[in-house]
């Protein structure tokens, strides 16, 4: 084996050799459990002695991911490196939200695939451009832009999105401002109660 690795120092005084032997390794199970919360401790343990299935199983997956990540990261002294994956995994979050926001649940239920394979993609991708103001890549498309009124702002891809795709339908509702004179007010007067 590479002496590199073997001279790897661990956090609390934790060999190379006791992440390979069964004591080294049950003294790394108590550190992590000490970590733990007194309740998610108890929950694991509980898991331990009878295993879970299904939800339940996941739950507890999911809630004790990000502390065995500390710990990990703790334990090889890769903390920094954790810390700058989780900041790049959070300047993509945008594209991961439009993606699951507007190309999973609006434009591929709208779109066939043989209805998108005929769209014009240079002449979209250049009207795009032209209302984010920065070339097309994945991050700006999905990046929220200011909102001309409450209905672009109301939708949680931005209307623009829509009007690009829909370019060719007249607008049919907001497609002006309301005069406000039009508008019937009925209000209730309020009364002070005892």
């Amino acid at each position: 084996m590479d002496s590199g690795v073997t001279d790897l120092e661990l956090a609390h005084d934790l060999a190379f050799a006791d992440l390979y032997a069964s004591e080294g390794l049950a003294r790394i199970d108590a550190l992590f459990l000490e970590g733990l919360a007194a309740e998610l401790r108890q929950n694991l343990l509980a898991a331990r002695a009878a295993p879970l299935t299904g939800k339940e199983e996941s739950a507890l997956l999911i809630e004790l991911a990000p502390h065995l990540e500390d710990f990990i990261g703790h334990l090889f002294g890769i903390k920094r490196e954790l810390q700058a994956l989780a900041e790049r995994h959070h300047a993509l979050a945008p594209v991961f939200t439009c993606k699951r926001l507007f190309v999973q649940r609006q434009a591929l239920k709208t779109y066939k695939p043989e209805a998108a394979a005929a769209f014009d993609g240079e002449a979209l991708a250049a009207q795009l451009e032209l209302r984010l103001g920065a070339p097309l890549t994945e991050l700006a498309f999905a990046r929220p832009v200011a909102a001309k009124n409450w209905l672009q702002a109301s939708n949680p891809s931005e209307r623009w999105k829509w009007d690009v795709m829909f370019q060719d339908l007249p607008p049919v509702k907001f497609a002006g401002r309301p005069d406000p004179t039009s508008i019937t007010v009925n209000t209730i007067r309020l009364q002070k109660t005892e």
